[in-house]
């Protein structure tokens, strides 16, 4: 005879696809986001990945790591048992920037940043370099 509390259940819960695209360049794809589905770790590569889910309400949080976290962006939709739902994320190019998750392709955010970081810089030297011809 079988104890009820500790038999198996009898259906398997229903399964979804979801393909997370990975959007990313060349230049920082030394730098894999973490993704959690659900609150899971998921190990992922840039371009799309494949994982399968349970059926029902799902939570997406994606973030990068250099020196410290950034780029987290969350999504949560409804997966139907069967489905294939697409999701993409981009990272920023800058620590100083959220990233971007929905249900079609990004824009890359902290673009503004890096330019603003770079022609700030170039405008200091400039500054020196006048500087110091005049005296």
């Amino acid at each position: 005879m079988t104890n009820p509390a500790f038999s198996e259940p009898s259906a398997t819960p229903p399964l979804a696809t979801l393909r997370l695209h990975m959007q990313g360049s060349r230049l920082f794809q030394t730098l894999t986001p973490s993704v959690y589905v659900n609150g899971a770790m998921q190990r992922v590569a840039f371009g799309p990945n494949d994982i399968v889910i349970y059926a029902g309400p799902t939570h997406v949080h994606c973030e990068a790591q250099w020196m410290r976290t950034y780029g987290q962006a969350d999504l949560t939709f409804e997966a139907t048992p069967g489905s294939l739902t697409e999701v993409w994320y981009a990272p920023p190019v800058s620590q100083f920037s959220r990233g971007n998750i929905g249900h079609e392709p990004q824009r890359t955010g902290g673009v503004g940043v890096l330019v603003g970081a770079f022609v700030g810089t170039l405008l200091l030297i400039a500054l020196v370099v006048v500087l110091v011809s005049l005296g």
